[in-house]
C-alpha cells in the first residue's frame, strides 16, 4: 500500500514539457492521509528543482463558498506582503483587506490577468468536496487554468461524495480530469510515527511515550474505525495538554499512563464518531451490560444494541462498567467535551487509583494487559504468575478468579497449553484447601456480578461455559466450608443472647451499615429452638425484649427474601413450642414474654406466607 503507482505518475506527469491539458485527481475518503502524501511528494520531487523556475501552489477549498474567496487565497499566497496577518485564506475579509492595500477589486480581474506571473507553477487544490461552490461552477473555474492557462493541476478530494452531491458531475469530469487514482491509506503507524517526530519536539517526554505506545494508539484508532487521520493527530495534540499537567509521580506510573491514554483515545474518537454524548455511551451502561451478557439483543432496545456496539468494540482494552476508567464522568466530560483540565481534581484521582498500588499486587494484573505485552514480557509474566500458583502464595478468590479466567484463555488458544492446565488444576486444589481451612469469603453479600469481574476487571473468559462450571466448584466448596462453620456461629450467636445482647441484634438486622453478617444467612435455622429457649430465658428481661425486637426487624425487609427461606421452617416449629412453654412456666414473668414472643413470631409467619 505505498503508492507507487502515484508517484511514478505525478513524475511523469510533472516532468512533461507543457500541460497535457489535464488534471490529475487523488481520490480517498476524507481524512485518509491523501493530503500528506501528496505534501511529501512534492517536497521531494522538488528537492532538487530550481525553485525559481518551477513550483507548486497549495489551496484548500474547504468552507470556501465564491470563486473571489479562491482568488483572494490565490493572491495571498502569490503575494503574502500584500495581505495582512490573519487574513490569509479567509474569503471576504483577505478580500478586503486586499482592496485596501493595493486599491484593486479582485471581483473584476480577470484569471489571465490576475495570474499573469505564475509560469511554471503547480495547481493543487484539496478538499474539493468540502468546497460550498457549485460543482460544476467550481470545476468549469478550474478548468479554466488547465484549458486556457496551460496550468498542470492535481486535485485532492473524495470523489464519491462529489458524485453524490452532483449529478452533472460526471459530464464536467471528463473535460477537466484526465486521471483519477485511488489512493490507499498509508500505514498508520508510519503517518503517525513521521507527525509525532515533526510536530512535538524530538527529545521531549511525551515524543518518547508517543513513540512507545504507537502500536497501542493505532489499535484503538483502527478499533474505531474512524480512519480520519486529522482527528488522530487532534487526539494526540489534545492529550499533550494532559499529560503536561500531571504530576511527576503520574507519569512515573508507566501502566498508569497507559491506561490513560487508552481511556482518553477512546473517548476522543467516540465523542467524535459515534454519535453519541461520552456521557452516554461510558457512564449510563450499568443497567444493561449485565442483561445483555445473559439475554441477548432481543432484551435490548435499538439504542441500547448501538451502545453495546460501542463497549465491545472495546472489551479487550478498557472496561467501561468499572473504575478502569480512572478518572470520574465529570472530570472526562469537562476534559473531552469542554477542554477544560482541572489540574488539581485530575492528579488528585489519578493518585488514588489503585495503580499506585501495584507493586503490591499479583501478577495476574500484569497478565491481564497480555496483548500489551512484548513477547519476552509475556513469557516473564506468565512465569511469575505460574510461580504464585504453584507456591499456593494467593488467598483472595478474587485474584485465582482472574487467574483461572486467564489461564484458561491460553489453554484454549493453545498458548502454553500444558501449563496453564496445570495452573487450573492447582488453582481448584488450592480453593478445596482454603474451603478445609475456613478461608474462604463468604459470597452471599456480593453482588449479582461475582465471578464476572473482580478489583474492577473483568474476567477473562468469563462466558466460557468451562469457567462458569469452575464458579460452581467455587461455590460448592463456599456452601461446604459455611456447613462446617454453623455450629461454630450458632455457639457464638446463642452466647451473644445472654451476654452481648447488642450484637445478637446487630449480626442479624438487615441496616445500612452492612454490619449485619447474618442478614442473608439462615443462620437461626440451624439453632436448636430447645437451645434458644434455654438463652432467652437465661437474658435478663430487658434483653428479652431486644431478643424478640431483633428477630421482629429481622423480618421487616428480609422476610421474603430467598436466602432466608429455610428460617421459615424454624419460626413455624418455634411458634408451635411456644404454647409448650406456656404450660411450663406459670409466672407473670415468664408468660409476659411468651405472648409478646408468640405475637411476633406469629405475625411474621403471617406475613411471610402471605
Amino acid at each position: 500500500m505505498n503508492n507507487q503507482n502515484i508517484t511514478e505518475f505525478l513524475e511523469y506527469y510533472l516532468n512533461l514539457p507543457q500541460s497535457p491539458e489535464y488534471a490529475v485527481m487523488i481520490d480517498a475518503p476524507w481524512g485518509a492521509g491523501k493530503t500528506y502524501f501528496i505534501r511529501n511528494f512534492l517536497e521531494k520531487y522538488y528537492e532538487n528543482k530550481d525553485s525559481k523556475k518551477e513550483r507548486f501552489l497549495w489551496v484548500s477549498l474547504y468552507g470556501l463558498s465564491s470563486i473571489e474567496e479562491i482568488e483572494a487565497a490565490i493572491f495571498a499566497q502569490l503575494h503574502p506582503m500584500l495581505s495582512h496577518k490573519g487574513m490569509a485564506l479567509t474569503g471576504k475579509l483577505l478580500k478586503e483587506g486586499l482592496k485596501a492595500a493595493i486599491n484593486l477589486d479582485l471581483s473584476t480581474i480577470k484569471i489571465p490577468d490576475y495570474l499573469k506571473d505564475i509560469d511554471n507553477t503547480v495547481l493543487i487544490f484539496d478538499d474539493v468536496e468540502r468546497c460550498s461552490i457549485e460543482m460544476n461552477k467550481l470545476l468549469g473555474y478550474l478548468n479554466h487554468f488547465v484549458e486556457n492557462q496551460n496550468h498542470k493541476m492535481i486535485l485532492i478530494a473524495n470523489e464519491q461524495e462529489i458524485e453524490t452531491h452532483s449529478e452533472q458531475y460526471k459530464k464536467i469530469k471528463e473535460k477537466l480530469i484526465g486521471k483519477v487514482f485511488k489512493y490507499e491509506a498509508s500505514s498508520v503507524e508510519k503517518i503517525l510515527s513521521d507527525f509525532i517526530k515533526n510536530y512535538f519536539n524530538d527529545k521531549s517526554l511525551i515524543t518518547l511515550f508517543y513513540i512507545n505506545h504507537i502500536k497501542l494508539i493505532v489499535r484503538i484508532f483502527n478499533l474505531a474505525d474512524y480512519s480520519n487521520i486529522r482527528v488522530l493527530k487532534q487526539a494526540l495534540q489534545d492529550f499533550e495538554r494532559l499529560y503536561k499537567t500531571l504530576d511527576q509521580e503520574i507519569l512515573d506510573q508507566p501502566e498508569l499512563m497507559s491506561s490513560l491514554l487508552r481511556v482518553f483515545l477512546i473517548l476522543f474518537f467516540e465523542e467524535k464518531s459515534s454519535g453519541y454524548s461520552i456521557e452516554k455511551i461510558f457512564f449510563d451502561q450499568s443497567r444493561f451490560v449485565k442483561e445483555y451478557s445473559k439475554n441477548g439483543k432481543e432484551s435490548l432496545s435499538e439504542e441500547e444494541n448501538k451502545l453495546k456496539k460501542i463497549h465491545d468494540k472495546y472489551q479487550d482494552i478498557v472496561n467501561f462498567s468499572w473504575s478502569d476508567i480512572l478518572l470520574g464522568n465529570d472530570i472526562w466530560l469537562a476534559i473531552v467535551q469542554s477542554n477544560i483540565i482541572n489540574q488539581k481534581a485530575i492528579n488528585s484521582s489519578l493518585k488514588n487509583s489503585r495503580y499506585f498500588q501495584y507493586e503490591n499486587r499479583s501478577g495476574w494484573y500484569r497478565l491481564w494487559d497480555y496483548q500489551l505485552l512484548a513477547e519476552d514480557e509475556f513469557n516473564q509474566t506468565f512465569n511469575n504468575c505460574l510461580q504464585e500458583i504453584e507456591q499456593n502464595k494467593i488467598s483472595e478468590l478474587g485474584e485465582l478468579q482472574h487467574y483461572f479466567g486467564l489461564f484458561l484463555f491460553f489453554s484454549e488458544n493453545n498458548i502454553r497449553k500444558a501449563e496453564a492446565e496445570e495452573a487450573m488444576e492447582q488453582i481448584q486444589h488450592w480453593i478445596g484447601e482454603l474451603a478445609e481451612d475456613k478461608k474462604l469469603p463468604d459470597t452471599s453479600e456480593y453482588p449479582s456480578w461475582w465471578g464476572e469481574s473482580w478489583d474492577n476487571r473483568r474476567v477473562t473468559s468469563s462466558e466460557q461455559d468451562r469457567y462458569k462450571e469452575f464458579l460452581d466448584f467455587v461455590k460448592n466448596k463456599i456452601q461446604e466450608q459455611e456447613k462446617s462453620m454453623y455450629p461454630d456461629k450458632v455457639a457464638g450467636l446463642l452466647k451473644d443472647m445472654v451476654d452481648d445482647v447488642h450484637a445478637f441484634s446487630e449480626k442479624l438486622i438487615a441496616d445500612t451499615k452492612g454490619t449485619s453478617i447474618y442478614r442473608k444467612n439462615p443462620i437461626l435455622a440451624h439453632i436448636d429452638i430447645e437451645e434458644f429457649f434455654d438463652k432467652f430465658y437465661l437474658a435478663i428481661p430487658e434483653n428479652r425484649y431486644r431478643i424478640i425486637s431483633a428477630l421482629e426487624r429481622r423480618y421487616e425487609y428480609w422476610g421474603r427474601n430467598k436466602e432466608l427461606e429455610p428460617e421459615k421452617k424454624w419460626l413455624q416449629n418455634l411458634l408451635k413450642k411456644i404454647n409448650g412453654q406456656k404450660l411450663k412456666f406459670q409466672d407473670h414473668q415468664h408468660l409476659i414474654f411468651l405472648n409478646r414472643l408468640e405475637l411476633v413470631v406469629e405475625e411474621i409467619v403471617k406475613n411471610w406466607e402471605s
